[in-house]
Order: structure tokens, then sequence, then C-alpha cells
């Protein structure tokens, strides 16, 4: 149907034969567009480490690691694209245009409103024969953006010193004004900082500008509730101090508290409750740091829970850990997919579930002189591989078995040589 409610009929989709400009045309789009995005990956990486490409390579002895790149793969549509860290070639392989073009001009998205536009566009183009094709922005716009399908928007990076950041956001801010103002004076020297943790600072240095206030789920709405009540406080933004940087409280029973005046685990915690609020209420992609750091173990299970729920509801989430308490809280959720009775979310009782093809692990260790991510394999039965923690806790538990037999030797021997003194 188009928009007038009458029946828009179609022929065979031109993308099964189409001409020569065309495909020529198509397969230049494409390479021009994952060219230009390799690059932007390439800038993206040195702005998050704060230096230069050829400078995050492997250094050796005499010279930089050689044959140093990053390859990024699609699979629909299939492309690949090659990122060079010792120079700055980028190689892409795009998909096939006769392929990519049947998928997007697949007959059963006809149905959907918005790709007969693309169709009448495409169909005007495909009647060129061999004539250079005409390109109109707004398909050359929806063609790009079909090599991305479902790449999240926004993202979000939570640096592992966020706590630091929300404790001293404040000195941040004077510092760097103290600073401007004497900008017309005499040079003034700002210390490097590595991109997101500059994206982060920016944040809680400008809610207002960063954030807008989207209409949360309720799913997403229950996960912030539940956080706030085991913190027993609620994370806002305070307009009614006079300071010129808008404060970050925490509100509590007993009254607000900036967060250099709170706990760690209330400071940690804030940054995850202060994106879900107000910058990624309808989905994203969230990476957090360490999520366990300066938690409790069983608020490192309550959150595990929490940003379960979020894959749950189509949230892609990063994570990166040293915790035993998320690896295996994460493991019984998969164990629950497997039972019966148990509810959908929920951060106490039942736990919630969570599709083991939803995850994937890597495990990165030494070999020789490299660091290797290693995947690792997910099973309802043993969960996720954690043997890495265990071998520490069987050798702690070893050594501590090993001290208390001794200490009860001791204890006899010096036992028995006393009585001997005695007697």
């Amino acid at each position: 149907m188009d928009e007038s409610g009458e029946e828009v009929r179609h022929p065979d989709s031109p993308a099964h034969n189409p001409s020569g400009p065309v495909l020529e045309w198509v397969r230049a789009l494409t390479v021009d567009s994952l060219t230009d995005y390799g690059a932007i990956v390439r800038s993206s990486i040195e702005y998050a480490f704060g230096a230069h490409a050829s400078d995050l390579r492997r250094r050796t002895q005499s010279r930089h690691a050689v044959d140093c790149y990053l390859k990024i793969r699609n699979q629909v549509p299939s492309w690949q694209v090659e990122i060079r860290f010792d120079s700055d070639l980028v190689t892409v392989e795009p998909p096939d245009p006769q392929d990519w073009l049947t998928d997007v001009f697949d007959p059963e998205r006809w149905r959907d409103p918005s790709r007969i536009r693309l169709w009448r566009h495409y169909s005007s183009i495909s009647r060129l024969g061999n004539d250079t094709p005409l390109v109109w922005h707004d398909l050359h716009q929806m063609l790009e953006a079909s090599l991305f399908p479902d790449w999240p928007d926004p993202v979000v990076h939570l640096p592992s010193d966020r706590s630091g950041i929300m404790h001293s956001y404040h000195v941040l801010a004077s510092n760097v004004v103290q600073q401007s103002a004497a900008a017309g004076i005499r040079p003034i020297g700002i210390e490097p900082l590595p991109g997101t943790a500059a994206d982060f600072v920016s944040l809680v240095l400008s809610p207002e500008r960063c954030l807008h206030q989207p209409s949360l789920p309720k799913p997403i709405q229950s996960i912030i509730d539940r956080l706030e009540t085991a913190m027993r406080a609620q994370i806002v933004t305070d307009r009614s101090t006079e300071r010129s940087v808008e404060s970050i409280v925490a509100m509590t029973p007993e009254g607000p508290f900036s967060l250099w005046r709170t706990s760690s685990m209330i400071s940690e915690l804030a940054p995850i409750l202060l994106v879900l609020k107000h910058l990624m209420g309808g989905g994203g992609h969230l990476t957090i740091d360490e999520p366990e750091s300066h938690l409790h173990p069983e608020m490192q299970r309550q959150v595990a829970a929490c940003l379960a729920t979020l894959v749950n509801h189509g949230y892609a989430l990063l994570l990166t850990t040293h915790s035993d308490y998320i690896v295996n809280a994460i493991s019984n959720m998969v164990r629950a997919t497997e039972l019966d009775g148990y509810s959908q979310c929920g951060v106490e009782g039942s736990l919630p579930r969570i599709d083991k093809a939803k995850i994937s692990v890597l495990q990165f260790c030494r070999e020789s002189r490299w660091c290797i991510a290693q995947p690792v394999d997910i099973t309802p039965l043993d969960g996720i591989d954690d043997s890495t923690f265990t071998r520490v806790m069987e050798s702690q538990y070893s050594e501590t078995a090993d001290l208390i037999d001794d200490l009860l030797e001791a204890e006899v021997h010096r036992d028995a040589t006393v009585g001997g003194k005695a007697g």
C-alpha cells in the first residue's frame, strides 16, 4: 500500500538484473564509505588512547612491531575493513554489488512504506542503461546506512577511573576555568587526557548538554529503581546550585549529598544510572570497565542481574571484569534458562534469564611475547569457564589449609613441651 492506501504493484526487482553503471556506482559507493569508516575508526582509536596509531604498536627492543593492523568484519552485508597502524592505509573488501542490492531490494521489504521511495529512486536509476547513473542524495544515504544495519546508537564508554572523576569533577572544572582566564596573558598547558575519559568528563560537567530525557521503558525504569533502592540514594542533577557547573547529587533519606561526599559504591554506580536515565533509555551500546569496582559481592550480583536484563531488552553491552562474582552470576543466569519457574527479571529472589547465544566471552592471556584473546566456551551445565579464578581460589585454600595444619601441629608441639617441663 502507498500513502493513499492504494495497492502498489512492483515489477521484478531491477536488483536481479542491474545495469553495468549501477553496479559500478554501487561498488564505488561502498568502497568510499568503508574507506571513510576505516579512517574514522583509526582516528577514534587515537582519540580514545590520546596517542597516534603508530605509537600504539607493540614495541620491540629495536623497532615498532611490524604488520600491525585491525580487521573489522560484517556478515550481512558481507564486507571487511583492514586498518593499518604502521601506515595510513585502509583496505576494504566491499560486498558483492549484485548480492547486496538483491538483499536491499528484497520484495518482502517492499511492504515497508519507507522502502517504496527507495524503490522508486532505484527504479529510475536502473532505467539509465549504460549512461552514468543519476545519484540522489537521500538514496545515497539510504544505501550507505544499509552497510551498517542494526549498529547501535548511542555508544557510551564508562572508563575504569569514573569513580575518581565523579569525586573530583568540580575540581577539574575549576582548574580549566582558572587556566582559561589566563589564556590571553600567558601560554597555558593542559595535560593530555584519553578520549574515553575526556568524553566522560564532558558528560558529568555538562549533563544538560550531553543528556536528554528519553521515555524510559518499564523494565529499564525497574532496573534503575532497584539499583537506587539498594543504594538508598537517587542520582539526580541539581539545578538549584549557584555553581557554574551543574551538580550531580545523590538524594538520600538524610538529604542531598555531592558525589565527592558519598561512598565509592554510589560514585561507581552513578554514571551507569545517569546514562540509563538520560542518554540510553531506548537502547544503544554501553561499555563498562570493571563494573565490580568498589562494590560488595552482593551488589556485584545485583548489578550483573541488571546488566543481563538490559541485554534481554536489546541493549549491547561490553564488559571487562576481574570478578568471579560477576562471571558466576552470569553463569547462573545461563543455567536458569534451562529451567522452568524462574521470573523473567528481578534483582532479588529469582534469577533473570539470559540465553547463552546472547553472550560472547573472551579471556586475554599471555602467550610468549603476545597477549591473545581466546574465546571461552559457555555451557548450561558448566557455565562460563572460570578456571583462572578457581586456580587462585584452590591455591589460596591449599595455602590456608597448610598454614592451619602447621599452626595445629605447632600448638600440639608446644603443649607437649609445656607438659614435659611440668613433669
